[in-house]
């Protein structure tokens, strides 16, 4: 066992305050709810918590399974903005009177990373000379064909202005 002088304590989550939820003019929608995250000011840094959980724990009236408090858990969906707020969805929707109060984002998941290539990711939008290749090098490489042996094509040659 290590010694509890020179331990540290591990982190097991960062706290985070419910803004409200998303809404528009009029109309709100209560099954995402908007985050602000501790230490999280860009969305550069809400990419290391896509994917990671997040605990509202509040206290009862009535006692159940020999507790009072309570638990709801979600999950960090995506960023909203750029000034690191994140859109959170949860099992059950948040009571109003969560507006301001603490939640837990928990950092034990390994999260989802969101690919940097592609803006929004999915498939290749338009012709670039990099997607056409990488396509390309998949349908061949499955089809065990290679890359090299085939004639080049006219889309390949262009040459983006960009």
């Amino acid at each position: 066992m290590a010694e509890t002088a020179d331990a540290q304590a591990v982190r097991l989550y960062v706290k985070g305050v419910v803004l409200g939820f998303k809404r528009g003019m009029r109309t709100q929608y209560c099954h995402t709810a908007l985050i602000k995250i501790q230490g999280v000011e860009d969305s550069e840094d809400v990419d290391f918590y896509l994917g990671k959980k997040i605990a509202y724990i509040f206290k009862a009236h009535t006692e159940k399974k020999g507790s009072k408090y309570r638990v709801v858990w979600g999950k960090v969906c995506r960023a909203h903005g750029t000034n690191g707020v994140v859109k959170c969805k949860f099992r059950t929707n948040l009571p109003p009177k969560a507006i301001g109060g603490p939640v837990r984002v928990m950092l034990s998941r390994r999260g989802y990373r969101r690919r940097k290539a592609g803006g929004r990711g999915g498939r290749a939008r338009g012709r670039n000379s990099l997607g056409l290749v990488a396509s390309l090098t998949a349908y061949h490489t499955t089809r065990c064909i290679s890359v090299a042996a085939q004639p080049p094509r006219a889309e390949a040659r262009l040459v983006m202005p960009f």
